[in-house]
Parts: structure tokens; C-alpha cells; sequence
């Protein structure tokens, strides 16, 4: 099971991508114990619904409709998908395109067969409260663990970085480094003077080591494009150590202290939360008021329509959004043309989703408001970086 990235994430919501029939599948899943062989039943018994889902929409046979999920039913008996669960999984499926993505953290049971993809769920995983990584480091081991507000996923770093030193290419142990510089005359000559590099330095600087080539692996591979924290986790000693091999620029400036090796990932993800939760909370506090300091402005707006239009172009830095609402409508990315509907219509997504997934592709924050956070009681609001673009609005039942 892959972890989904953001620009997995832009696949899924492309508008012009998927016709129709995008089934999308989310469950909780069991992470240890016997209970990890009821993940299976669950995804059949939410497999029988998206059939009958498909049947009320697009097939008339069962025998067509059982088929178009193929791909989804043989996870069921595949053993190596349910090695290394997270705490949820969601599956995509269309004609053309089917991916299942392990989750850092809790979905509810939902299917959805529609035009599109739908990704709501997929949000906190994303949103600027809650998302961090902790990057568990010692010399015998390396983890890299993607967490959510109620969650964790134990990424796979092999053949991405060296997983402990002896994995890494480094100087022998018992090789000495010389250095050397002129002293004082005497007779006629310059002494030079030799200056090993003893056990301990080297030992140091092949650490350092170690660090630059993970350091190098996550940026290339994994961190490339993140926003979300990092924070260490290992013996005091060495977080100055990888400090300086960093270079992902939102490492936290503050890490968890001790031995990694035998520690949970469920606990350095609480030890970690501990850490954050004053990060979260003035991010999201800033974005409150800045949303209040520009009332007399075109940065801010609270209209879904031209929230969206925004989002879509890349000009929202951050966008306030309650847990529950939907607001159902179409989106023309040629013509930049928004219809709102009362309900949801063949080709329709939810604009909200929609606005909050590309503002997160394109690196702004999203921030999850609980009642009464959002000024003026509005369904989302946003901060935009340059004066509003206004989109145009279509009539009911058109695109």
C-alpha cells in the first residue's frame, strides 16, 4: 500500500480526467492483532455496496458490474496488501485508473460511486493542523513515520536511504584521517606536525555521513515537495548532528530526546503532538485573524464559487473550512464557470473539497474550523494572495 502524496492527491480531483463511474472506497483497518483479519471482510462487505451502487447508476447486468470491480476484489485474498495497514485505506477506482492508499489515520465506512472522486476524507491528511512526520534515527535504524491527528503509517524507506550505518558507505572504523601543518623551525627545517583523527571524530563525521545520505534520500524521493513538520526522534547527541546534514526546511526546531529504536510509533507520534500543538494552534489562530484583518480588502472572501475559482488558479494561501458542509455544484476549468446546485447532479463535486485540495497542491494551508470559528458563520474562508479572480457563474442544471 502506497501513502499518498499531494500530487497524487491533484490526480485524484482532476475535473477532466474521469467521465464517470469513480468509485471510491474508505474504511478503518486494524493495525495489529487478530483483528487484522477482519480488514478483508470489511472491504467485501463495502465492496457489495458499491456494486449496488454501480447497478443503480450505470449497469444493468450484476455480471458487468462485478466485473468493473476486479481489480478492488483481489485485494481480498492478496496478503502482501494487508501486510503493513494503517489506520484506514482508500481505494479509487475508475475504467482507467485504480490506486489503494494505506492512511495515517481514521476514516469512517463510505463508498461513493459518481463523476468524481471523492476526497473529503482525505483532508486531514493534508490540512495545516495535524499533518507532521517523525523521523525516528539512531545508528542501528532509520524510520520515517507520516502522521495524522489521530494516527500513523510506517513508511517504507528501503532502497530510499540506508536504513541503519552498516547499510551506509562509509570510511572503515580503524581508517585514521591525517592532517598536518608546519611548526616551528628547528635546524635548518620546518617540523610537521601529524594530527589523527581519532575513534571518537570519526566516528562523528561518519555519522554526519550517514545523516547527509538520508537527509539526500527524503528530499529526493519523499520530501521533495512537503510542507508538513518533521521532527527527530533520537539520543540528544545526534539531533545537531542531523540538524546540519538538513536540508527539508520545516524541520522543527524542537525534538524527542532518547532511544528510538524500541519506541512505538503510536507514542512518538504523542510525544510528537506534544511538541507541535502550539505550532498548530498560532498557525491557525493567525489565519483566523488575518481573515479578519482583511474585511476592507479583494484578499479575503467567504463565496464558495469564487473560492473555488481561486483555489483551482493557485491564488489561495489559506482556507478556513468547516468539518461537515457540502456545497454541490460544477466546475468548467476552460471557461472558469461555477454552477451551485441544492443537490448534487451527474458531473458534480463538492466545491469545498474541491477548493481545499488545490489550495493544498498548491501550497497554501487548509485549516479545519469548528463551529463558530469561521467569521460570519460561513461554510469557508479564505485568504488569497493577489486580488480576487471572479468566475463565472452558470445557470441551474448547466455546466
Amino acid at each position: 500500500m502506497d501513502y499518498i502524496s499531494l500530487d497524487e492527491l491533484k490526480t485524484l480531483l482532476d475535473v477532466n480526467s474521469i467521465k464517470r463511474d469513480a468509485v471510491s472506497i474508505f474504511m478503518p483497518t486494524f493495525k495489529t492483532g487478530a483483528e487484522t483479519k477482519q480488514n478483508p471482510h470489511v472491504l467485501e462487505k463495502l465492496l457489495a455496496e458499491s456494486e449496488s451502487q454501480l447497478l443503480s447508476t450505470s449497469f444493468t447486468r450484476a455480471a458487468d458490474a462485478h466485473n468493473y470491480l476486479s481489480p478492488v476484489k483481489q485485494l481480498l485474498d492478496d496478503k502482501t496488501a494487508w501486510q503493513h495497514p494503517g489506520n484506514g485505506l482508500a481505494i479509487f477506482l475508475h475504467q482507467d485508473y485504480f490506486r489503494y492508499y494505506s492512511l495515517p489515520l481514521s476514516v469512517k465506512e463510505s463508498v461513493s460511486v459518481n463523476y468524481r472522486f471523492s476526497i473529503r476524507p482525505l483532508i486531514p491528511l493534508f490540512n495545516a493542523e495535524g499533518r507532521f512526520y517523525v523521523l525516528a534515527l539512531s545508528q542501528n535504524a532509520v524510520r520515517l513515520i507520516q502522521c495524522a491527528h489521530d494516527g500513523t503509517k510506517h513508511i517504507k524507506l528501503g532502497g530510499i536511504v540506508p536504513e541503519s550505518m552498516a547499510e551506509a558507505n562509509l570510511p572503515q572504523k580503524n581508517e585514521r584521517s591525517l592532517q598536518y601543518h608546519t611548526g616551528a623551525p628547528g635546524k635548518g627545517k620546518e617540523s610537521v606536525i601529524y594530527h589523527g583523527q581519532g575513534p571518537e571524530k570519526l566516528k562523528e563525521n561518519n555519522i554526519a555521513l550517514y545523516f547527509q545520505q538520508i537527509n539526500k534520500g527524503l528530499m529526493q524521493k519523499l520530501l521533495r515537495d512537503e510542507t508538513a513538520p518533521l521532527v527527530i526522534a533520537g539520543v540528544k547527541y545526534l539531533h545537531p548532528i542531523y540538524k546540519k546534514a538538513n536540508t527539508y526546511k520545516n524541520l522543527y526546531r524542537d525534538g524527542i530526546d532518547g532511544n528510538p529504536e524500541k519506541v512505538s510509533d503510536a507514542v512518538l507520534r504523542e510525544h510528537a503532538v506534544a511538541l507541535l500543538k502550539p505550532y498548530f494552534d498560532a498557525n491557525k489562530s493567525n489565519a483566523i485573524r488575518e481573515y479578519r484583518e482583511l474585511a476592507a480588502t479583494g484578499h479575503r472572501t467567504d463565496d464558495i464559487p469564487i473560492i473555488a475559482t481561486n483555489a483551482y488558479a493557485g491564488q489561495v494561501e489559506r482556507l478556513l473550512v468547516s468539518p461537515d458542509s457540502n456545497v454541490w455544484g460544477s466546475f468548467d476549468a476552460v471557461t472558469r464557470t461555477v454552477s451551485l446546485h441544492d443537490k448534487p447532479e451527474p458531473g458534480d463535486l463538492d466545491l469545498i473539497d474541491f477548493a481545499a485540495a488545490n489550495t493544498l497542491f498548491h501550497r497554501g494551508s487548509v485549516f479545519v474550523a469548528q463551529p463558530g470559528e469561521i467569521p460570519d458563520g460561513s461554510d469557508a474562508a479564505a485568504v488569497l494572495r493577489h486580488e480576487m479572480h471572479l468566475p463565472k457563474i452558470g445557470h441551474p442544471g448547466t455546466a
